[in-house]
C-alpha cells in the first residue's frame, strides 16, 4: 500500500513538471533564486514587463519593457526585450571576460519545476534562473 501511495505521489510531482506551457500561462511574478540581490521580474498581461532589482548598499533599479511569446518554438520561449542582465554582476566574476552591461533581448526557454512551477533559465549551467512565486 505504501509503495504504490508513493508512487502514485511521484508520478503526481513528475507530471507537475511535464504539463506544456501555454503562453497565456507566463504573467506573473518570477524571482531570481541566487545571487545577494532582490531581482524580480513582473511578467503583465498584455505584453509588457517591470524589473526590480536590488542590491543591498546601492539604489533599488526599476525598469520595464515589453515581451513576447516565440510561438513556433516547444518548449515555449519568451522574449524580454531591452532586459539588463543585471544578474551578471556576480555570475561572471572574472573582471576580464565581462562584458559591459547593456540592455539585451534575454531569450528565456520557460520550464517547469517539480513542483509544477514556471522557471526561466539566465545561466543554466550555474543554476541561476527567475522561478515564479
Amino acid at each position: 500500500m505504501r509503495r504504490a501511495l508513493l508512487a502514485a505521489l511521484l508520478l503526481v510531482i513528475a507530471g507537475c513538471s511535464l504539463l506544456p506551457i501555454d503562453p497565456r500561462d507566463v504573467p506573473g511574478t518570477y524571482v531570481m533564486n541566487r545571487g545577494h540581490a532582490a531581482d524580480t521580474l513582473f511578467v503583465l498581461p498584455g505584453g509588457r514587463y517591470r524589473h526590480v532589482y536590488a542590491m543591498p548598499g546601492q539604489p533599488v533599479v526599476i525598469e520595464s519593457g515589453v515581451w513576447t511569446v516565440d510561438q513556433s518554438r516547444h518548449p515555449v520561449v519568451v522574449i524580454f526585450e531591452s532586459l539588463w542582465p543585471r544578474w551578471r554582476n556576480e555570475t561572471e566574476t572574472s573582471t576580464l571576460s565581462r562584458s559591459p552591461l547593456a540592455p539585451a533581448n534575454l531569450r528565456a526557454e520557460a520550464t517547469r519545476t517539480i513542483t509544477g512551477r514556471i522557471k526561466w533559465w539566465v545561466d543554466e549551467d550555474l543554476d541561476w534562473a527567475y522561478v515564479r512565486r
